[in-house]
């Protein structure tokens, strides 16, 4: 018949705890090396199944379950063969400790089965899973010709007593609110001595008192520590912050004199619009001042990556002196732009299918011959464009429209989507513009290939124009 016993001890003895290791070679007989590692990971395996912080293997409590092993030969108890109790074989080899616990068994030849014993068992199952425990030895012996034949031995202990951490939630956090302190306590005694750390500076910082200052928008994993002291193990747990942008919404502006109002912005920072990049979509005149719709609103500055915008577009109110209109008189077509006064902008004139501008005038005087008119704005502005015709759709200027100027238009898209300038000539860009959208991209080419294609059927070579003006 084969008996299984435990015991759990706690001595009011406290001292600091040896050097642990895990997992390591004992000298309890290198033969049962592989058995003992065995054991100590099927332990861990129970520990985590239950939520149980896993143990160390210690390499003198191998030594002192090895003793213990062949005693329990002698005598099968928590009693040693010379009648003191099992906690003395740790006094004896000067092992430092707190508290103990000692699980014995005997008859088994595998981990597997003396594992399965002792788990089925309720005060060994308690031992193996207690988590004040933190350190374990096994020994393991087989004598030939004794009664079991193998003999096994857990030494359970703790130095140190383990405790945990709990963090109040930071709860919802936007860059520019005010610093706040962490709430921590733990199930521990005897002292509140916290440290503190984060890992991204640039998004919150925490003083020595647990006070978090947050410095920018993202996140970052705060680390609350309790440093081990005489009594306690280290225990640390980390949160995680996360920081919002402020949102701001564009209220005012002035070009001229780049001045703007960000509303609920933060005083101090850098943080503006970025003016070249802004739009009038509409004006409306209402006396002396002009409410204008302004859009592509970007923000700008260091401290931009911190702010987001209510919205895109904003209304606001100007006087009339802060913007200019910039009319394009162009083969009988007239297009309006409306800008700041001191902005920068291209002038691009509302061309007819298959024109190309060849000349910008003011007042009958050549002022750029480039495809588009960069200009500063000061005042009110009419310019004139001249232009020149090319065939719509034949791209290779061979006086027909084919699937070779389809097939060009989409090697030159193939260019500018990788970033290349392009290789067609004005001339050529008015050719393969077909929709008429200043773009060579393809759907030019589809549409080019549907007109070869009519062309194809009906035998004749017709002006695109007339064609698509039919679809």
């Amino acid at each position: 018949m084969k008996r299984f016993f435990s015991l759990m001890m706690c001595l009011a003895v406290f001292v600091i705890s040896l050097p642990l290791i895990s997992p390591v070679k004992t000298d309890a007989s290198s033969q049962y090396e592989d058995y003992i590692n065995e054991v100590f990971k099927i332990v861990n395996q129970e520990r985590a199944a239950n939520g149980v912080e896993p143990l160390r293997l210690n390499s003198d409590l191998c030594k002192a379950a090895a003793v213990r092993s062949q005693e329990i030969n002698t005598l099968f108890e928590h009693t040693r063969p010379d009648g003191t109790d099992c906690y003395t074989v740790l006094e004896e080899m000067n092992i430092q400790y707190l508290g103990m616990g000692e699980n014995i068994a005997a008859g088994a030849s595998t981990p597997e089965s003396v594992m399965k014993n002792w788990m089925n068992s309720t005060g060994h199952r308690a031992n193996i899973l207690r988590s004040d425990f933190t350190d374990i030895g096994i020994g393991v012996v087989y004598i030939p010709g004794s009664y079991y034949g193998w003999y096994w031995t857990q030494i359970f202990t703790y130095s140190k007593f383990r405790r945990s951490i709990t963090v109040e939630d930071f709860g919802s956090k936007t860059y520019g609110d005010t610093p706040f302190k962490i709430s921590a306590s733990n199930s521990g005694s005897g002292g509140n001595n916290y440290t503190y750390s984060s890992s991204n500076k640039n998004v919150a910082e925490v003083s020595d008192d647990g006070t978090v200052t947050i410095k920018g928008a993202g996140s970052a994993e705060i680390t609350v520590t309790l440093p081990e002291n005489y009594f306690y193990e280290e225990a640390s747990v980390k949160k995680k912050l996360t920081v919002s942008k402020r949102s701001v919404t564009l209220t005012d502006v002035n070009y001229a004199e780049k001045t703007r109002v960000l509303a609920n912005s933060i005083k101090g920072d850098d943080v503006d619009i970025d003016y070249d990049k802004l739009n009038i979509d509409a004006v409306t005149l209402n006396g002396d001042q002009v409410t204008a719709d302004v859009s592509g609103i970007v923000l700008t500055g260091s401290a931009a990556k911190n702010y987001q915008l209510a919205s895109a577009a904003a209304k606001i109110t100007l006087s009339p002196d802060e913007i200019s209109s910039i009319t394009v008189d162009c083969d009988g077509s007239t297009k309006k732009y409306i800008r700041f006064v001191g902005s920068t902008f291209a002038v691009s004139a509302p061309t007819e299918l298959g024109h190309y501008v060849t000349n910008w005038l003011i007042d009958g005087k050549s002022v750029s011959t480039d495809e588009k008119y960069t200009l500063t704005v000061t005042g009110d502005l009419s310019l004139t464009a001249l232009t020149d015709e090319t065939k719509l759709g034949d791209v290779d200027l061979d006086g027909m429209v084919t699937a070779v100027d389809a097939s060009a238009i989409l090697s030159e898209y193939a260019e500018l989507s990788s970033g290349s300038s392009g290789t067609f000539t004005r001339i050529q860009k008015a050719a393969a513009d077909v929709d008429n959208n200043y773009l060579t991209d393809s759907r030019d080419a589809s549409m080019i290939l549907s007109y070869y294609a009519y062309l194809s059927s009906n035998g004749v070579i017709n002006d695109m124009i007339p064609w698509l003006k039919q679809q």
